[in-house]
C-alpha cells in the first residue's frame, strides 16, 4: 500500500484515502495519473475508483482539477470542501479585470 511504502522511506505523511466516480473518457488517465483501484464499473463505461495519497503531495490534486466536470469526489468530506473552495476562488479571479487582479495581490 502506499502507506506502507512511505513507513519504508521514513516518510510519516498522513495518507487520505479518496473515493470518487469518473466518467468512462477519463479511466485511462485516471489509472496513468492517479493509480487508481476501480471499486465499480457501470454499464455506460462510468467507473467508481479509490485512491490513497498523502495529504500534503498536490500533484493528484492536480490531477483532479485537471479533470474538471470527468470526476466527482464522493469521499472525504473535506476533499470535496477544498475543491468547492478552488474552484470558486478561479471563478472569482475571473469576474475581475485583468488590473483588478494585477493590483489586489494575493493575499486575499
Amino acid at each position: 500500500s502506499v502507506e506502507e511504502a512511505m513507513r519504508e522511506k521514513g516518510d510519516n505523511q498522513q495518507i487520505t484515502k479518496i473515493r470518487a466516480i469518473g466518467k468512462a473518457c477519463i479511466k485511462v488517465k485516471c489509472r496513468e495519473y492517479l493509480k487508481m483501484e476501480i471499486a465499480k464499473e457501470y454499464d455506460n463505461g462510468d467507473f467508481e475508483f479509490y485512491i490513497q495519497v498523502p495529504e500534503t503531495e498536490t500533484f493528484w490534486y492536480g490531477v483532479f482539477l485537471s479533470l474538471g466536470n470527468k470526476v466527482k469526489v464522493i469521499e472525504p468530506p473535506n476533499i470535496i470542501d477544498k475543491i468547492k473552495q478552488s474552484c470558486q476562488d478561479i471563478l472569482e479571479i475571473y469576474k475581475e479585470t485583468t488590473d483588478e487582479y494585477i493590483y489586489k495581490g494575493t493575499d486575499s
